[in-house]
């Protein structure tokens, strides 16, 4: 009888621990609302860490506007933002806040319009597709010490191509 009251306790004990952690992990469900009763916004806030988890935005007429992720107060991963019809407009990612990896942009009859490519926030290539042609724009590269040597490496290619195709 003993026996069976500690495994009862200690089963109750685990189950509050369990919903008191994922409770906690998720932090608070915040909703803000329209002036006609819609959703706004609806995201989670951790005292302590700030925003954390999904975090989604809507139109007044209750379409989604946009999804992305927070993870200790930065946002982190995957992020889209919807036209007000529902059709997808842009689709990027977050790595500790910063643009991280491609971002791409639609138009509204959900054709590829723009292509960027990001690395911890500095964008790296920019692609648009203009009536079925692609466009690469010349980036102007901030002075670092990687930049520098892409110019001279770009430089070199391009000086031996011109020097071959002579």
């Amino acid at each position: 009888m003993l026996n069976e009251s500690l495994i009862i306790i200690g089963i109750l004990l685990l189950i509050f621990i369990i919903i008191f952690f994922f409770r906690t992990q998720s932090g608070r469900c915040v909703e803000e609302h329209w002036g006609n009763g819609q959703l706004k916004r609806k995201y989670y806030y951790k005292d302590g860490l700030g925003y954390v988890g999904k975090d989604s935005f809507y139109y007044r007429n209750g379409q989604l506007n946009k999804l992305r992720n927070w993870k200790n107060n930065q946002l982190e991963g995957t992020f889209e933002i919807f036209y007000n019809t529902g059709q997808k407009y842009i689709k990027g990612t977050y790595k500790s806040g910063s643009y991280d990896g491609k971002y791409i942009v639609f138009n509204k009859k959900g054709k590829l319009i723009l292509e960027c490519t990001f690395r911890n926030g500095q964008l790296l290539n920019k692609v648009e597709h203009v009536e079925s042609q692609t466009v690469r724009k010349p980036l102007l590269i901030e002075s670092t010490i990687e930049s520098n040597e892409i110019r001279e490496k770009f430089k070199a290619a391009k000086e031996e191509y011109t020097q071959n195709k002579a």
